[in-house]
């Protein structure tokens, strides 16, 4: 079966943030306050797409920006402090129907 989160399909994610480059993170996202948005106690990892992480419980991809952010016993309140600081600007212009409607502004740019 193909893995695809709520609104695209892995070709799509594919297309429109790009793959994650090749390597080991320095941290995993639990690390940095990121947890599953359907339950925070989901094991997670970083996704293979740029810019999501992996639910291995969901078995699906979720857009790390739309994701809740929390203290938990890997993140230190320093960490957490300066990543929710750096990803604010982002994670404020970021909604919902942003994302889900993503593909269609992309469609829209590239036909003017």
């Amino acid at each position: 079966m193909k893995n695809m989160n709520d609104f695209y399909s892995d070709n799509e994610l594919e297309k429109m943030f790009g793959k994650r480059p090749e390597g080991t993170a320095i941290f995993q996202p639990m690390e940095l306050g990121w947890v599953c948005p359907v339950d925070e106690s989901h094991e997670i990892t970083w996704s293979e797409f740029s810019s999501h992480i992996w639910c291995y419980d969901c078995q699906k991809d979720y857009f790390s920006l739309l994701c809740p952010k929390q203290m938990n016993l890997f993140t230190t309140k320093t960490i957490l402090a300066k990543e929710i600081a750096s990803m604010a600007p982002l994670m404020a212009e970021w909604t919902l129907d942003k994302y889900k409607t993503l593909k269609h502004s992309l469609k829209n740019k590239k036909g003017e």
